[in-house]
């Protein structure tokens, strides 16, 4: 099916692999930006953070974030392992 150039792909359990292999393997699913990092800085320490400090975020802010443990708690609570969940895109 194909609206506005896009072209969609209802996957059933044959061709779930074609529609993963289909995605960019790269596609940032979930991102923080300077703005979400300077409003919580504005918020907790009352100022914006300078140049360097934000260097210091970006550099360790990944060791902050459990993101196996995020997965596995997306994927209890909304993917069931003894079928395929239809959720649309």
């Amino acid at each position: 099916m194909q609206f506005d150039g896009i072209v969609t792909t209802f996957s059933t359990n044959k061709n779930v692999r074609e529609t993963v292999s289909a995605m960019r393997r790269n596609k940032i699913i979930y991102s923080i930006n300077i703005e979400d990092v300077q409003n919580v800085a504005e918020q907790e320490l009352d100022r914006e953070l300078t140049i360097a400090e934000l260097r210091i975020v970006a550099d360790k802010i990944g060791d902050q974030f459990d993101w196996y443990g995020s997965i596995v708690a997306v994927l209890d609570q909304y993917i069931t392992t003894s079928e395929c969940s239809h959720i649309e895109d």
